[in-house]
């Protein structure tokens, strides 16, 4: 893809104060400062994809996991509807099961993953409200390197229901597909590209300030 795609970022970040940012979310309409959106998500993108990568070439699985399903959580703010002011689970679960798990090949639900994601972004452990209450199933994460798999296990368990496997690098893989497919997405519905320039324009850009 030619836009909002990880492998054709150039690097750049523009770089807006606040009160710039927020005078032009004022009076200009969103298909004027949609190349800058597209922009920043390249970069926002590219430093998701280089920080992973750079973590799974250190063998850290943990940070590598928790930056992927932070991701997931971000694009799922991103897509969320209209009268969501918040992302909640089901936006989670919404573009998990329309994006990222199509034609994936992994074995987990969307409401594995988010179970996941809430456990390691809270505790860095497996265990989750929804894991507890028997509604997920917990992951181990696995990785096959030079022919020999190794796996992130629990040393004491007392699982109701059976741990499932999911490679790593698998899961980030499909993590990049789906962001194509929710680039092609975004290029291609209107409403859809509507809700995240403003949403980006107002919250990325506005946060910014001036490098010294």
């Amino acid at each position: 893809m030619a836009q909002f795609d990880l492998r054709h970022y150039s690097g750049k970040l523009r770089v807006m104060t606040e009160d710039v940012a927020a005078s032009r979310a004022d009076d200009r309409e969103y298909e004027t400062y949609w190349d800058e959106v597209v922009e920043l998500l390249e970069g926002e993108a590219s430093q998701f994809r280089r920080a992973v990568e750079l973590c799974l070439e250190n063998d850290l699985w943990e940070p590598a996991l928790v930056l992927m399903l932070s991701f997931v959580d971000a694009c799922s703010w991103m897509s969320r509807p209209q009268d969501h002011n918040d992302v909640r689970q089901a936006d989670f679960l919404a573009w998990v099961d329309t994006y990222l798990l199509p034609e994936s090949k992994l074995v987990c639900t969307a409401e594995d993953l988010y179970g996941a994601r809430c456990g390691l972004l809270h505790s860095l452990t497996g265990e989750s409200r929804l894991h507890r209450q028997n509604r997920v199933r917990k992951i181990f994460w696995s990785r096959t390197i030079d022919g020999e798999t190794y796996t992130l296990i629990q040393v004491r368990m007392a699982e109701t229901l059976e741990p499932i496997a999911v490679d790593i690098d698998h899961l980030f893989w499909a993590i990049q597909r789906a962001l194509d497919r929710f680039s092609e997405t975004m290029m291609s519905t209107d409403d859809l590209r509507r809700s995240i320039s403003e949403r980006v324009y107002k919250s990325y850009f506005t946060k910014a300030r001036r490098l010294r």
